[in-house]
């Protein structure tokens, strides 16, 4: 990024922002945040707010904190989210492997026998999570709609995030002139 933040001429590093977003296969407006951060950095001005995709992801991964936290605390709805999530589209790793064993686990969820297969990491994290979902102080007739609005929103960003990536996709394609990966894309 130095190397093309020290370019005077503006219309020369957006080229070489776009020549490494395509070589990187990320989105350009990406670097265009990050070389507008490190440019701020060395004016030794104080990044005033974080950028909108930086939020978004921030706040997705609250949004999977938050609908696993209301899963083990009002478990009655696990049904519910084991029909509406596909735990693969979680985009935190540790919450998706919860997941993933909740939606194995055969029965009555009973917290205690479901924590017993996890590790210890996974019990610190199920109770700091179940913590905060009783912090919530929600009513149990808006527990369900709580769910459903954290899987519908969670699936939304996973959608525009394959979007995204389809997006790069179809413009390396086209970049390598390869009229099959365009069609079958």
């Amino acid at each position: 990024m130095y190397p093309i933040k020290n370019l005077s001429n503006v219309v020369e590093q957006a080229h070489w922002l776009q020549l490494l977003a395509s070589k990187l296969k990320i989105d350009e407006k990406k670097l265009v945040e990050a070389l507008q951060r490190v440019k701020a950095r060395e004016n030794g001005e104080v990044e005033a707010e974080l950028p909108p995709e930086t939020r978004q992801a921030s706040r997705i991964k609250g949004l999977e904190e938050h609908l696993l936290g209301l899963v083990l605390k009002y478990y009655q709805h696990l049904d519910c989210v084991k029909e509406e999530l596909n735990p693969n589209i979680l985009s935190i790793q540790e919450i998706k492997n919860i997941f993933l064993k909740l939606k194995s686990f055969k029965g009555e969820l009973d917290l205690k026998k479901f924590q017993a297969g996890l590790t210890k990491e996974e019990v610190y994290l199920t109770n700091y999570l179940i913590f905060k979902a009783e912090y919530c102080d929600l009513e149990e007739k808006e527990v369900l709609n709580e769910i459903k609005c954290a899987i519908r929103e969670i699936k939304i960003y996973d959608l525009r995030q394959k979007m995204i990536q389809l997006s790069l996709d179809i413009k390396e394609a086209e970049d390598e002139k390869n009229k099959e990966k365009i069609e079958e894309l």
